[in-house]
């Protein structure tokens, strides 16, 4: 559920933002809750536990990691959108303000490739140069057979 809501556009509305908090946290997640309740920009005594046990987990991570941890929606639209209380909160913890100001993408273009994607690279390059060796071994023991 997490990924299919978290990635469209109405996942930077803060009221859909605090009701999915909200969910996550009656159903036990929370860590899940304290992110999306964080983002909602919507404080109160019954959020703030959950909000707490997020920032405490992530207090050794850098800005970018943290928001590495936000919904793709929230990333593809610039952190502008959100709350002034949550930028706020950023800046606090190290966030660049031209960057909490900006509304356009933060996700790269182009994502490197993963070790799998490296490990198939590898493995069709080693079953080529396989092809080319046994076919250059074949070849030389057809020549001295012919000679």
């Amino acid at each position: 559920m997490q990924g299919s809501l978290a990635c469209q556009l109405y996942a930077l509305e803060p009221e859909f933002l605090e009701a999915y908090g909200a969910l996550l946290d009656s159903l036990g997640d929370r860590f899940e809750a304290g992110k999306y309740l964080l983002l909602s920009g919507k404080r109160s005594d019954a959020y703030a536990e959950a909000i707490e046990i997020f920032l405490h987990r992530t207090r050794r991570t850098t800005v970018n990691d943290l928001v590495g941890q936000f919904p793709a929606a929230i990333r593809r639209h610039g952190l502008g959108h959100l709350p002034e209380i949550v930028r706020r909160e950023l800046e606090e913890r190290g966030a660049n303000p031209e960057d909490l100001q900006r509304r356009e993408p933060l996700i790269p273009a182009a994502s490197p490739l993963g070790w799998r994607d490296r490990l198939v690279i590898g493995a069709v390059i080693s079953a080529l140069l396989m092809v080319l060796v046994t076919s250059f071994v074949g070849c030389v023991a057809i020549i001295r057979w012919a000679f």
